[in-house]
């Protein structure tokens, strides 16, 4: 979660050594993660939910469903759903079905079906949308770079050790730039609804609660996406609190530099050491620091950026697109023809050409290939309302008001704190922007946004579009803390026979907290922070747990996944006639010339964006873009003209080689295998 594991390579070593034996560490990851768990912590990123969060939920009450299955956009049948009565039924064949709904789905969505191409995408999530990793991370973007440049160099290469951490790099600009993108996508879209249409959805809401809070332009005057989502450049803070270490992280980004000579200057002159005095009376940290490193960095609301680009996406592509929550995929198996898959999940069989999976530290679930090569690690996050600068809390209850005096650099930092001289032990914190109570995202508080969800459950096919498209309103951000960490601090706990065990690796639950865990983060930011920095009274500590996935050989999977490594059953589930298959798998066009989807899209077969070892704001997104290039074939080489599963010939431009998922890189990347690299 966020920056959790900047020093990768020494976690496994000290992750290894918390097990008394090696076959003991093997044993308990190869374990399958198993389905998410249905009852999970409740993150403070998901309060209150998005209008979509539990969209055609297969946990929903039939009434409340009865306008979710209109605007899913897919003519369904019969088949796909075992209770009719209180699941929303599923269409039986989509031309991708991608498995996650968090940001790694999302972007391989937002590619595919802003390629142009007419395909038929279907989401499915275990849980609410969003409410994996990505909805429970630290909010952080920022790129490891420097504090592992001598181990990235040495195991790939100067040239593509530049290049990865360039990638890394250019998620703060891309991820910016994709907010703004929507924000121009959603004006444009609304901006050619007609006025007759919104005036009948008006009419809709006249009785909803919503329109208690007189706000009459609150339906024209949805915030924007950049604005909800807060993303955003930071100062980020790499904090040292040992001499040594900070000494040897100084000589570590020399290095990083030198090699890196040909930066941009702006990204140059955002790398600076900081010293003690400044780190005191500047960062108002406590005297006992020995430095810090300031880094490139930004910071966003995961949550709310994800979930508006499935909103917008849900409405400008009701007729390709759809999004089912609670709807867990259960197996996979291949048609006997070998043209496609069959995705089963409770509420029915989906048949399909193309799988992604986008589920992260439950990837191996369904690709045991994956096992010991993507392993799970239980996280700890918090949410920290602290007030400032004197002042009483609660003018509007526990959660309420605004802080009395607001710091202007509120919002604006970022830090990953390092209390003793290992790297792996850390923690680490962003801060919200702090809200001035008039941001129109005050306007709906969790039970209005309900009420308005209900309201758009009671919509016609013609209408509710219009009325999704303008109901994204959130509370104000209050300068909350988002510390996260406790990592090896009080994660040691001996088991029934007195052997020293972790409780949070090869764990997939997160549905508890580790008692010592979140007593360290709730009272962590104590003493890393000055007692005279105007930080006084901790108001209110919300804790929760999320899952990431580490990669075996610190580098994220991307690609397509082998035949061989997947050892698919087959399927003798009949297909559809010719003629049927091409009606299914295309939209055709005003002249009824489309050609079939299959045509435009790369061999049938599975494919995988996980792995990202923590660290998935700055992987997650361009390597989902880049997969949906690969499944989309676009051409990387003008030599290349036919179609071709070669992940050589359909590595893009901007991935770089060792993410690609290939069998000489599969037999490599064991346990037996990392553990080998550690000990060099």
């Amino acid at each position: 979660m966020g920056s959790i594991l900047s020093a990768v390579y020494l976690a496994y070593d000290a992750l290894s050594s918390l097990y008394t034996s090696y076959s003991r560490l093997t044993s308990c990851l190869a374990l399958s993660p198993g389905i998410p768990v249905s009852n999970p912590t409740l993150s403070f990123w998901t309060v209150p939910p998005s209008r979509i969060s539990k969209e055609n939920s297969g946990a929903c009450h039939s009434d409340d469903l009865e306008g979710t299955r209109l605007l899913a956009g897919f003519n369904t049948s019969d088949e796909g759903s075992h209770d009719p009565d209180n699941a929303p039924k599923l269409p039986s064949y989509a031309d991708v079905v991608i498995i996650g709904s968090g940001i790694t789905g999302t972007s391989v969505a937002r590619a595919l079906l802003m390629s142009g191409k007419p395909l038929r995408i279907l989401m499915l999530d275990a849980r609410d949308a969003c409410d994996g990793a990505t909805g429970r991370n630290g909010g952080h973007i920022t790129p490891p770079t420097y504090l592992e440049w001598s181990q990235l160099k040495a195991r790939v290469g100067l040239e593509t050790a530049c290049q990865v951490v360039r990638f890394r790099l250019q998620h703060i600009e891309d991820l910016l730039e994709v907010a703004r993108e929507e924000d121009a996508l959603r004006k444009a879209s609304s901006s050619t609804e007609e006025d007759a249409t919104m005036n009948d959805s008006l009419k809709l809401l006249t009785n909803s609660p919503i329109f208690l809070l007189n706000s009459p332009n609150l339906l024209t005057n949805s915030p924007s996406l950049l604005t909800n989502s807060q993303c955003r450049r930071t100062d980020s803070y790499d904090v040292f609190f040992d001499e040594g270490l900070f000494k040897a992280s100084c000589a570590k980004l020399e290095e990083y530099l030198a090699d890196n000579d040909d930066l941009e200057e702006k990204v140059k002159a955002r790398y600076r050491v900081v010293g003690k005095e400044e780190c005191v009376e500047s960062l108002h940290l406590e005297p006992k620091v020995a430095g810090a490193i300031r880094i490139p960095g930004g910071a966003m609301f995961p949550y709310r950026f994800v979930t508006g680009i499935l909103e917008r996406l849900l409405d400008d592509y009701a007729d390709s697109f759809s999004l089912f929550t609670h709807t867990p995929c259960t197996a996979i198996c291949q048609l006997s023809s070998g043209t496609g898959y069959v995705v089963d999940t409770p509420n029915g069989r989906i048949r399909t050409s193309h799988v992604v999976h986008a589920t992260n530290a439950h990837a191996s679930h369904l690709l045991e290939c994956l096992r010991e090569r993507i392993v799970p690690l239980r996280a700890t996050m918090s949410q920290q309302e602290l007030w400032v600068g004197g002042g009483e809390p609660g003018a509007e209850g526990g959660h309420g008001g605004k802080p009395p005096a607001t710091p202007e650099w509120f919002g604006t930092r970022a830090f990953t704190l390092y209390p003793s001289a290992s790297t792996v032990q850390f923690d680490y914190l962003t801060q919200q922007l702090a809200g001035d109570g008039a941001s129109a995202t005050s306007k709906l508080d969790s039970d209005q946004a309900t009420s308005a969800s209900v309201a758009i459950s009671k919509a016609t096919a013609s209408t509710a579009p219009t009325i999704r498209k303008s109901l994204t309103a959130y509370p104000p951000p209050r300068g909350e803390l988002m510390l996260g960490g406790g990592f090896l601090h009080h994660t040691a706990a001996l088991d029934g026979n007195g052997v020293l065990d972790n409780a949070d690796l090869g764990c997939a639950d997160d549905s508890g907290v580790d008692i010592g865990t979140a007593a360290y983060v709730s009272g962590a930011l104590g003493a890393y922070f000055r007692k005279s920095s105007g930080i006084k009274d901790r108001v209110n500590v919300e804790v929760w747990t999320g899952i990431i996935g580490i990669s075996a050989d610190f580098m994220p999977w991307v690609g397509r996944v082998p035949a061989e490594l997947a050892e698919r059953s087959t399927s003798e589930l009949p297909t559809a006639s010719e003629s049927e298959t091409a009606t299914k798998n295309t939209l055709v066009d005003s002249d009824n010339k489309a050609p079939n989807a299959r045509a435009l899209l790369a061999p049938s077969g599975e494919w995988v964006a996980a792995g990202f070892s923590g660290e998935g704001m700055v992987h997650a997104w361009i390597c989902a873009r880049a997969l949906a290039r690969m499944i989309l074939q676009e051409e990387t080489d003008d030599n290349l003209k036919e179609a071709t599963d070669d992940p050589a010939k359909l590595l893009p431009d901007d991935l770089p080689e060792p993410f690609l998922f290939t069998q000489e890189r599969w037999k490599k990347a064991s346990l037996d295998g990392m553990m080998a690299a550690l000990a060099e």
